[in-house]
């Protein structure tokens, strides 16, 4: 499955571009921890899901605590390759709304909700 390659093969040229891709990234971010990376393109097939499931698996097998959101609503690439079966972005957003009573805007995406779908 391409969406784990880097894990399935970790000392591939692949696997071994994300690694560095990483410390890049952390060499040059000014703070340490709670970092948000977000891979977008303008266009289809151009392998945006392929890398951001391979890079979150590379820093989650490292032992960065990582989060991957699939937030393409139409094609959701990565939900259908882990066969996902769970609540997602589209599902989660109004709900948090509802909680919160205020609209989801980016600058409060991070209101402390323990359990967005729970009771």
């Amino acid at each position: 499955m391409a969406a784990r390659f880097a894990l399935d093969h970790p000392n591939s040229a692949y696997a071994r571009s994300l690694r560095a891709i990483r410390a890049r990234l952390l060499r040059s971010s000014k703070k340490p921890r709670g970092e948000i990376l977000a891979v977008v393109s303008a266009l289809t097939g151009e392998g945006k899901s392929t890398f951001a499931s391979n890079f979150a698996l590379a820093a989650e097998h490292s032992g960065v605590r990582t989060l991957l959101i699939d937030g393409d609503v139409y094609a959701a690439s990565s939900t259908l390759a882990y066969s996902l079966q769970r609540a997602g972005l589209l599902e989660v957003l109004p709900h948090l709304a509802l909680r919160t009573r205020q609209p989801w805007t980016p600058t409060n995406a991070s209101s402390p909700e323990p359990s967005l779908l729970g009771p």
